[in-house]
């Protein structure tokens, strides 16, 4: 049974299950599920069995080819999530390249910290450098965040 599975969606799909064994429409039950964050798949259901009811089709085979579609939707997610693995680690890294400069440059003796926080041009200078940091993290964070779409 649905109710008893032990996953997020066994309370909805447990009252989805109610309503349409009291007289509930089956396709607006689905399309209410879908509506949950990271349910979207439940909106292909829902319009599967709305036309294989109306057309009097089999939806179990409507149902297997929507599964394998979502199933393939889902691989090229995973694979597109894993290429953008190297541009998110070199963000990274590109980010913390100042930190790791800084951190050079006080050990070798040249004190950049205290240029930074204790003249008017280190403030300047620190100003810019932060700016820029964050522009580019913001930038390409914009760039990895439109490619998953």
């Amino acid at each position: 049974m649905v109710a008893e599975l032990p996953t997020p969606l066994a309370l909805p799909l447990s009252e989805a299950a109610a309503a349409i064994a009291s007289g509930a429409s089956p396709g607006d039950e689905l399309r209410r599920v879908a509506a949950l964050p990271g349910c979207g798949g439940f909106l292909g259901v829902a319009a599967a069995w709305d036309v294989t009811a109306e057309a009097g089709g089999a939806v179990a085979d409507v149902l297997d080819r929507l599964g394998d579609v979502l199933d393939a939707e889902q691989r090229s997610r995973a694979a597109l999530a894993a290429a953008l693995a190297g541009p998110r680690t070199t963000m990274f890294l590109l980010a913390s390249l100042p930190l790791i400069g800084l951190a050079l440059g006080q050990a070798l003796g040249a004190n950049p910290v205290q240029l930074l926080l204790h003249r008017l041009i280190g403030w300047a200078l620190l100003g810019a450098g932060l700016t820029l940091d964050a522009i580019g993290v913001a930038w390409t964070a914009a760039i990895t965040r439109r490619a998953l779409r």
